[in-house]
């Protein structure tokens, strides 16, 4: 009986003794994703202007392809010198960013006369232009887009 009663205490400090402490580990907050740099023209390198820096937060679904999530435009006018500042909020959602440049008539704001990506020729430095990874923060981009 003596043993019965040892065992049954072993028992109670092993089971007690093996309790997960995973409820204590906070994981890791997503952090929001930043965008800064300019856009300049691959002919000159002069700022761009009269022009919109959209920035499209993407997520890649099985069977249906990239879906939007979010969506931010920067506007690039004569004041800005072609700088942009654009942050995300964090969203585990996010799988990746992708970005383009739209541009307007400067006579007719509202008048898109064309518009730039990755197909045809815009480039960024110090990474690509292709695949930006949420939670970074992306300062000192440079983007560099062909005239319209």
């Amino acid at each position: 009986m003596k043993n019965i009663g040892y065992l049954i205490i072993l028992s109670v400090c092993l089971f007690t003794g093996c309790q997960s402490d995973d409820n204590d580990v906070e994981e890791p907050q997503a952090q929001p994703t930043v965008f800064q740099g300019r856009v300049l023209y691959s002919d000159t390198n002069e700022p761009v202007s009269s022009s919109m820096i959209r920035i499209i937060a993407r997520e890649s679904a099985l069977f249906a392809g990239d879906i939007s999530i979010e969506t931010l435009d920067g506007t690039l006018d004569a004041s800005t010198q072609g700088i942009f500042n654009i942050t995300f909020r964090a969203d585990s959602r996010i799988d990746y960013f992708s970005v383009g440049v739209t541009f307007f008539d400067e006579e007719v704001p509202d008048l898109i006369i064309g518009s730039s990506n990755i197909a045809n020729g815009m480039v960024c430095s110090p990474v690509g232009c292709d695949y930006f990874v949420p939670g970074n923060e992306y300062t000192d981009l440079t983007i560099v887009v062909p005239r319209p």
